[in-house]
């Protein structure tokens, strides 16, 4: 039952991939570090990874979503 976000001041070049390939996609949250740091560059970054479409939808909501049981 452990989860992660991925909120961080640097993110390495294809840490999503490796990431995903570590863990697997259902086990990451989007984290943006709101008022630290501006959340569209990790959204880029989960956009523009080498990963599929049902991962990053799992990234950017899916699983926050089953997880805090909103929607139900």
């Amino acid at each position: 039952n452990v989860y992660v976000d991925i909120s961080c001041d640097v993110c390495p070049f294809r840490f999503i991939e490796w990431i995903v390939g570590q863990i697997g996609a259902g086990r990451i949250l989007f984290g943006s570090d709101m008022n630290w740091n501006e959340p569209r560059t990790i959204i880029g970054r989960i956009l523009d990874a080498d990963i599929s479409l049902e991962e990053k939808r799992l990234i950017l909501g899916e699983n926050a979503r089953r997880l805090f049981r909103l929607g139900e």
